[in-house]
């Protein structure tokens, strides 16, 4: 027994003792019982409570466990092998934990707007410690997939690219026949940035709130220019760039032309609008009286088009932290490295369970061993 507990518990015997020698009425005995601060002590200070390490993959049933962490229990060890991470993990501070809660951190963190109390309860280890392992996690994963999906991962690209013609030719009504992906930009919503002091010899906030406030949507944000393949992959997730830029500038900021030397001849690409056309981008017809031809043609690619525009939206549905506008803070929060591992881990899922782009196409997407393989580690 704490020495805490033992004082309080002799003060309360006491107390009863004087109220049994001054002969109190009832309810003059309840009232001073309870304006008693030594009395109030024993009950509210109790035994601290301890925090036991748990891990969900034995704890929750399978539906339970696909629906906190978006993957089924037998994906788990089928990651960590793809992942090649090792079996622990031990932090500069000495702290130390398995690759399997390391993943599963991850997981819990981004698929619902959690917080790091949420995670305490979960796993049964400290907020801070849990802080410490999922931004471990975050890291690992960010330096494994990263730059592919920065620079635009060629190396994905090349052995299925046949494929990709065939299914965007075969959903256009044979519109095109050597056009692989779709491109467009899309706004991650942040706050509304605040600076304390100076912060990387940024002085005023009034310049980076118009820097990332994008006038179209209305709201803070920064910006990536992606492009999605017919079986749902992401093969390329560029930025992040200031929310006011336009499409147009992000695209010349990838510099995605060097690559396109790579692929074969007359490989396309298709953008709404926004792009220019190129000798390697395709956009629809504009002007109000277009030819029958015209017309036609961009009724075809518009079926097409759209499926860009459902690979955001798989992204922040399955990971819905990232629509959690208030935990977007840049300066304090890795934001856009979140975003960008958020994509990898939608790529994952989409390796094992076809998302509505794939479906759409009807394309299968490469195993998650083929995915991942193409990733040496860092």
């Amino acid at each position: 027994m704490r020495l805490d507990n033992v004082f309080g518990l002799l003060g309360t015997i006491l107390l009863l003792q004087l109220i049994d020698s001054l002969d109190f009425d009832f309810v003059t005995a309840a009232a001073f019982v309870l304006l008693s601060d030594t009395l109030g002590d024993v009950v509210v200070r109790g035994p601290r409570a301890t925090l036991i390490p748990k891990n969900p993959l034995y704890v929750l049933s399978d539906a339970q466990f696909k629906k906190e962490f978006r993957f089924s229990k037998a994906d788990i060890p089928r990651l960590l092998r793809c992942f090649q991470w090792p079996r622990y993990f031990q932090l500069r501070n000495g702290y130390k934990f398995s690759a399997e809660i390391c993943l599963l951190m991850v997981l819990y963190r981004f698929a619902f707007p959690s917080t790091l109390s949420k995670l305490e309860i979960m796993f049964g280890r400290a907020h801070t410690n849990c802080s410490l392992i999922v931004g471990h996690g975050v890291r690992l994963v960010y330096a494994r997939f990263g730059a592919r999906l920065i620079d635009f991962d060629v190396q994905l690209l090349l052995p299925r690219i046949h494929l990709y013609f065939q299914a965007i030719a075969r959903k256009s009504a044979g519109a095109v026949t050597t056009c692989f992906g779709l491109i467009d930009g899309t706004v991650h919503f942040i706050t509304r940035p605040r600076i304390k002091g100076r912060v990387r010899r940024v002085r005023n906030n009034n310049n980076i709130q118009r820097a990332v406030y994008n006038g179209h949507k209305r709201h803070h944000g920064i910006k990536f220019q992606s492009i999605v393949l017919p079986d749902g992959i992401v093969a390329q997730m560029f930025g992040p760039v200031e929310g006011r830029r336009h499409d147009a500038t992000l695209l010349k900021l990838s510099k995605i032309d060097q690559k396109m030397h790579l692929l074969p001849p007359r490989s396309f690409v298709y953008g709404d609008q926004a792009y220019q056309v190129r000798p390697w981008l395709l956009s629809p017809y504009r002007g109000l009286n277009k030819p029958h031809y015209q017309r036609r043609w961009n009724r075809a690619m518009r079926t097409v088009r759209i499926s860009v525009e459902h690979g955001f939206k798989i992204i922040t549905t399955l990971w819905a932290h990232l629509k959690f506008i208030p935990a977007q803070k840049i300066f304090t929060t890795p934001v856009a490295r979140h975003y960008v591992v958020c994509t990898a881990l939608a790529n994952m899922h989409n390796c094992l369970y076809p998302n509505q782009v794939s479906q759409h196409f009807d394309l299968a997407p490469p195993t998650l061993e083929e995915y991942c393989n193409l990733y040496p580690e860092v």
